[in-house]
């Protein structure tokens, strides 16, 4: 990420994707294709690691952010809103919360 070598770091991604089949790394995948600019892709991958483990709250976090980005505010809301409800004592709710009042009232 911080050496702009996402297109080359992408395909090393996708193969351990497949290989572990873990939320982490299907969330590091979408990472990475968020980073890229393929915000679409990147929530589908967030999707898949979130089906793979819903208690994963980092994919959450970014899967919130990938919404917003791509102008889908509500369902990021809608994101948040069901992090901090499954997860309302875990260490990632301040930062769910604080994602949610970025994004404004609704």
């Amino acid at each position: 990420q911080r050496l702009g070598r996402g297109d080359e770091a992408l395909p090393l991604l996708e193969a351990l994707a497949a290989a572990e089949n873990s939320a982490a790394a299907l969330s590091d995948r979408a990472i990475c294709l968020h980073l890229l600019g393929r915000s679409s892709e990147a929530v589908e991958s967030f999707r898949l690691a979130l089906a793979r483990d819903a208690r994963f709250w980092p994919a959450h976090l970014s899967l919130g952010a990938a919404l917003a980005g791509l102008g889908r505010l509500d369902e990021a809301r809608a994101v948040y809103d069901a992090a901090l409800a499954a997860g309302p004592g875990t260490q990632w709710a301040p930062r769910f919360e604080s994602a949610r009042a970025a994004l404004g009232a609704r």
